[in-house]
């Protein structure tokens, strides 16, 4: 073709209308990790992202119900494209399925949606736990359901929690971290075109879900009181300014304890215990951190008519201990008052300071226990363990920890991770003249301010 053919031909191809075709879904063979930031790349397409956002968010506040949980998984999964992320991870993909069920059923316009029933046509999007949804739908959702908006931030937020969880994404995108809420805070910082979802919102949202991730811990840390006062302040300075700053952020973990106790039929007393914890943090709106965590201290104590002394630290340290076993009968209280009772008054010392006088505020640093709560109640589910035996390793792996740790750690909160020892309390048999408090173990520092147990063979 001579060079003026090819400029007529060339010019007309121009005029000509062009028209493509862009994938909804990660193409199969290809790594959604890789796909999902060079898909969504562009204001105009992440407008159009926005938009499908908006009518999954639009469906779920309407007054007519939704009769295809699964249909509405699948538009999340293109309104949400993190969502494709989770690809080949099939536990976390049901867990996204399951929690956007949990939003629907929190903050569906349909007023009878509950009366309807919580079964799905796929039992693993059923819910057991009505009084527990009831008090998600009636309190702590309550603020969600008067703005779309807020659940579109609410369903990006839960999403990127299930997220943060993915080891791929963790490698990616997360710094290498394995706290799913760090890894996302260090995408967001980092890495914000593999988040298209986050990006879509407003800026005022971004921060609320910033805000949120930075203060997050699970409600069954406040339930079981692992959490210390300082998280409450962390709660305050993040998000008492905020408007319904602290609202939203009881919301994301009503969603996530909705889901964790999806199969369970959870008591009203329970519920009670929920809505009460969630009173308490509320209140650092109105009251000081240290104030608003008393609040709650107290209150469980006077449940079984223990009263809580301002300065009595080893009384609060074993109202925190009863709290980590989750067992809210005067006689399991009892217990757990004879085992401290019988403690040497070194192992009362380190209570009395660790977990009653520490607060992360004032007086620091402070351990925060994670699996605490599943080291009580196993150890006291296993007799040859018992209540004693699991406080005295707990204090064991307190003190170790100080003395390793405490002047090289210059943070105010550190996280001591105990589920390792509470694996070993579920599989422990005596034997060999050894008791489970001498159970032997290594302190392996994992991130910054992070410190795991480490049992051999657990």
């Amino acid at each position: 073709m001579d060079s003026a053919r090819f400029e007529a031909h060339f010019q007309e191809c121009k005029r000509k209308p062009r028209t493509y075709v862009l994938e909804l879904i990660c193409p199969e063979g290809q790594d959604p990790l890789s796909w999902v930031p060079m898909r969504y790349n562009d204001d105009t397409i992440l407008s159009m992202l926005q938009a499908r956002a908006r009518e999954v968010s639009f469906d779920i506040l309407s007054e007519e119900l939704l009769e295809d949980s699964q249909g509405l998984y699948e538009r999340a999964c293109v309104s949400f494209p993190e969502l494709m992320y989770l690809r080949g991870a099939p536990e976390i993909e049901l867990a996204a399925a399951q929690t956007l069920r949990a939003i629907y059923l929190g903050c569906s316009g349909n007023a009878s949606v509950l009366e309807q029933g919580l079964d799905d046509a796929n039992p693993m999007l059923t819910f057991r736990c009505r009084p527990l949804v009831t008090c998600g739908r009636n309190v702590l959702l309550e603020n969600c359901k008067r703005s779309q908006s807020t659940v579109d931030a609410l369903i990006v937020c839960s999403f990127l929690l299930l997220v943060g969880r993915h080891p791929g994404f963790q490698q990616r995108y997360g710094g290498g971290l394995k706290t799913p809420e760090l890894a996302v805070i260090h995408a967001i910082e980092h890495e914000v075109d593999s988040l298209p979802s986050f990006a879509c919102l407003s800026p005022q949202l971004r921060q609320l879900v910033l805000a949120t991730l930075q203060a997050y811990f699970p409600m069954d840390m406040l339930l079981n009181l692992e959490v210390v006062p300082s998280q409450f302040g962390r709660v305050k300075d993040l998000l008492a300014d905020r408007e319904s700053g602290v609202d939203f952020f009881l919301s994301v973990l009503a969603v996530e304890q909705m889901v964790r106790c999806r199969s369970t039929i959870v008591s009203d007393a329970n519920v009670e215990l929920v809505v009460l914890g969630a009173q308490c943090l509320n209140a650092v709106q109105k009251y000081n951190a240290a104030r608003a965590y008393d609040m709650f201290l107290k209150k469980r104590a006077a449940a079984h008519s223990w009263r809580l002394a301002r300065d009595d630290f080893l009384h609060r340290a074993t109202i925190r201990l009863c709290c980590f076993r989750g067992i809210e009968e005067d006689e399991a209280w009892s217990e757990m008052l004879a085992a401290v009772e019988s403690l040497s008054s070194s192992e009362r010392d380190i209570l009395k300071i660790e977990l009653g006088q520490k607060d992360g505020l004032a007086e620091v640093p402070v351990y925060v226990l994670h699996g605490a709560g599943a080291l009580m109640a196993t150890a006291g589910n296993n007799p040859e363990v018992g209540l004693q035996q699991a406080v005295r390793a707990m204090c064991r792996a307190i003190d170790d920890a100080t003395k390793s740790y405490g002047k090289g750690l210059s943070h105010k909160v550190v996280k001591l991770r105990l589920e390792n020892l509470a694996a070993r309390a579920a599989q422990y048999r005596a034997g060999g003249g050894s008791l489970f408090a001498d159970t032997p173990f290594m302190l392996e520092e994992v991130g910054a301010g992070e410190v795991a147990v480490r049992v051999p063979g657990a």
